[in-house]
């Protein structure tokens, strides 16, 4: 970056850069939060809005012998994951959110 003498240039290249750190950091945030409320054991709907997204979401007790958990996408991002609910399923979010 220092070997770029064109300012404007610069500047795009910065603007560009801390864009994508703050996606990044707003991605992380929304996966750690539906993270968490995964664990909570709590039948949540939630709806998540910004610059970058805009989905709903809903996480629901599966009520058989098994004890599991399922959370559904809407709005764009199709998917559901099943698991328990001390499953960590970070990656799993993260791999619908970039679809």
């Amino acid at each position: 970056m220092n070997d770029i003498i064109d300012p404007i240039v610069r500047e795009e290249i910065r603007k560009r850069n801390s864009e994508m750190v703050y996606f990044q950091d707003l991605q992380k945030k929304i996966i750690q939060q539906i993270s968490l409320e995964w664990k909570s054991k709590k039948e949540i709907h939630n709806k998540i809005v910004n610059k970058y997204f805009n989905f709903e979401y809903e996480i629901l007790n599966e009520y058989n012998h098994a004890g599991m958990r399922k959370i559904l996408f809407y709005n764009g991002y199709s998917g559901c994951i099943h698991g328990y609910s001390p499953e960590n399923i970070e990656n799993q979010i993260k791999r619908i959110l970039l679809m």
